[in-house]
């Protein structure tokens, strides 16, 4: 027997469906009608945009997963009693933008009008068969639709299960109440306020603002008029028989002002201490000779070796590249500053060996007359060599050799004595 009441998707609607699955965005069914079939019981047809003969079209009450198969989608709608006067023999469902989604007929229903002599609230429930509940968007807006009791049951019950929750949870917390302080170590925000101890309490009430200035205030107007002597001061201190002969001790071993530190043990290590040992009146990173391998405390030696700016800050701002020039077998040479003699040079640039270029020419070099030589020119033979004119002669090289003058070395250098250059670092 085939079935007489059913629903069925329409073609709109398989179509909205397929789109919704395509395009990931969920149909959105909000409205039920009912309608009377035009005075008998309509076959669902999926080509409708529309019922045969609609009575009323309202809000969906309620959208949901059927609990008990997870592919039909039930709809419902409350028809309050005070609407009727017509039978209802065909259900549609439509989407926001009212197009319809799926149709279906039911059993014939007279819903009565409140005028009428009798009245009720009909519940009508639609189910949709489809293969994937995630293309509909169960939601609906409970401000503008009548609750079911069956609704209004499983909301309740919701509620009292979350709130169950939450009671066991705060019951099983070990300080569910964190807007509190609690009684062991308290820590209070805010400006907390207590109650002001009566003067001279020294129990283990609490002691606020007040109560301490209070305090203070006796303390001193309790004070000696004059503390003039050790004796007097001893007394107001909680009269120690021991501290007259304590603080007279330790007076004997201050320094004597008149003396102007001539009584200091070690004015050596006293002046270091101060910043102000061997060559403190020279800056930090003045390089100087030193007639000794090491260098002293606070110095260096200009070796080219690296620092840090942790180490020596103060050195750093004289040398900012952090590495100290290396004055190794080297002569210092004043910065040009603009006056043409060094052009070119930097602040702390290294300069190599040069001399000035020194020229000359022999001419008029004659054969078979002999020349002589001086100074630091040389003449040797080297053979026979032609003439133009009648006769032979000899070839002769002239040789400049400075050292048959002066000393001469590896380097250009003036007469020096070796000092080892230091720079001070603190």
């Amino acid at each position: 027997m085939s079935a007489k009441f059913y629903t069925l998707l329409t073609d709109i609607g398989a179509a909205k469906l397929a789109s919704a699955a395509a395009l990931g965005v969920p149909l959105k069914i909000t409205q039920m009608a009912v309608g009377d079939g035009g005075g008998v019981l309509p076959t669902p047809n999926a080509q409708q945009t529309k019922l045969v003969a609609e009575k009323r079209r309202a809000d969906l009450n309620m959208l949901y997963i059927d609990p008990q198969n997870s592919s039909q989608i039930i709809a419902e709608q409350v028809i309050p009693e005070t609407e009727g006067g017509w039978w209802i023999r065909e259900v549609g469902l439509f989407d926001e933008t009212g197009a319809l989604i799926a149709v279906g007929n039911c059993p014939e229903s007279y819903k009565p009008q409140l005028a009428e002599g009798s009245g009720r609230t009909q519940t009508v429930r639609m189910v949709m068969i489809t293969s994937s509940t995630d293309n509909i968007t169960l939601k609906i807006d409970p401000a503008v639709v009548l609750a079911t009791r069956k609704y209004v049951d499983d909301k309740m019950l919701e509620l009292k299960v979350y709130v169950d929750d939450l009671m066991a949870k705060h019951i099983a917390a070990n300080d569910p109440h964190t807007q509190y302080a609690p009684k062991a170590s308290p820590t209070f925000t805010g400006t907390p306020k207590a109650p002001t101890a009566a003067a001279g309490n020294n129990s283990t009430q609490l002691a606020n603002t007040a109560f301490v200035q209070a305090a203070i205030a006796a303390l001193v107007d309790s004070s000696p008029g004059a503390l003039d002597t050790l004796n007097e001061l001893a007394k107001a201190l909680g009269n120690d028989p021991n501290f007259a002969t304590t603080m007279t001790n330790a007076l004997a071993g201050k320094m004597d002002k008149s003396a102007n530190g001539s009584d200091i043990a070690d004015i050596s290590a006293f002046l270091n201490n101060l910043g102000l040992g061997a060559g403190s009146a020279l800056p930090v990173g003045v390089p100087v000779p030193w007639p000794l391998a090491t260098a002293p405390a606070g110095w260096l030696k200009c070796n080219g070796a690296a620092f840090t700016a942790a180490q020596y800050p103060k050195l750093a701002q004289a040398y900012p590249g952090l590495k100290l020039p290396d004055l190794r077998g080297e002569f210092i040479r004043g910065w040009d500053d603009g006056r043409g003699v060094d052009i070119g040079r930097i602040l702390l640039s290294a300069q190599g060996d040069a001399i000035r270029n020194i020229t000359g020419s022999i001419t008029d070099i004659r054969f078979n007359v002999s020349a002589a030589t001086a100074g630091v020119f040389t003449n040797t033979i080297n053979g026979p060599a032609s003439e133009d004119a009648a006769g032979g002669g000899s070839a002769r090289n002239v040789v400049f050799d400075a050292s048959r003058v002066v000393p001469t070395a590896s380097e250009n250098r003036p007469r020096n004595i070796a000092f080892n250059y230091i720079v001070r670092a603190v």
